[in-house]
């Protein structure tokens, strides 16, 4: 290993991603899976860390960086009407890299009750773009304007 201290790669951005290359890093060490069987993502981390296999000590401290990033970093959930496709949540996250001045991870959520839209749920604020918010916005507007 050519660092002292490991890193994920930004590119690794979702709940989902990092729960699961927890679960891959115990799969891999006791499986003593090769290289080029690991997914995308833990081969992308290893690489970024100069990693050439999985130990019980570099595995040990993926781990530790995985969860330390999940304790840290805020969550922002992207709820949606219907499953993101794998190019939606990448452009999503791409957005998120671009325009937020620092690092967050996202989670992807589905809501059955939503028509269109998305919501966005940060850990202080909630923005909704949902069609029901935009049509009961509307509908204030307008009581509000026969009213006057």
């Amino acid at each position: 290993m050519t660092r002292s201290a490991i890193t994920i790669p930004v590119s690794i951005a979702t709940l989902e991603q990092l729960k699961h290359l927890l679960t891959e890093l115990d799969i891999a060490l006791s499986s003593k899976r090769t290289k080029r069987s690991l997914s995308a993502d833990l081969q992308a981390a290893l690489q970024e860390n100069g990693i050439d296999s999985l130990t019980a000590q570099t595995t040990a401290q993926l781990r530790s960086a995985v969860s330390d990033l999940i304790a840290q970093l805020p969550v922002v959930k992207v709820v949606t009407a219907q499953p993101l496709e794998n190019a939606q949540q990448a452009s999503i996250q791409k957005w998120f890299t671009s325009n937020i001045a620092r690092r967050v991870i996202l989670s992807f959520k589905t809501d059955s009750s939503l028509l269109a839209g998305v919501i966005l749920q940060t850990p202080e604020n909630r923005y909704d773009f949902s069609l029901q918010a935009g049509l009961s916005t509307g509908r204030a507007l307008l009581a509000k304007r026969v009213a006057a």
